[in-house]
C-alpha cells in the first residue's frame, strides 16, 4: 500500500507540472495567484517546476 502511495504521489506531481507548463506556457496566462490556484505552496515552487 505505501507503494501505491508513493506511485500515486509522484503521478499527481507529475501532473501538476505538465500542467502548469501549459497554461503559463501554451495558453500564456500569467497571473501573480496561479501557484496558488495549483496547490502550490509558494511562487517559488512553481518557478522550480517550470524550469
Amino acid at each position: 500500500m505505501n507503494q501505491f502511495m508513493k506511485t500515486l504521489h509522484q503521478l499527481v506531481t507529475e501532473n501538476r507540472k505538465m500542467w502548469i507548463k501549459e497554461v503559463v506556457y501554451g495558453y500564456r496566462i500569467s497571473n501573480k495567484d496561479l501557484w496558488k490556484y495549483y496547490g502550490y505552496q509558494s511562487p517559488n515552487e512553481m518557478k522550480n517546476d517550470l524550469e
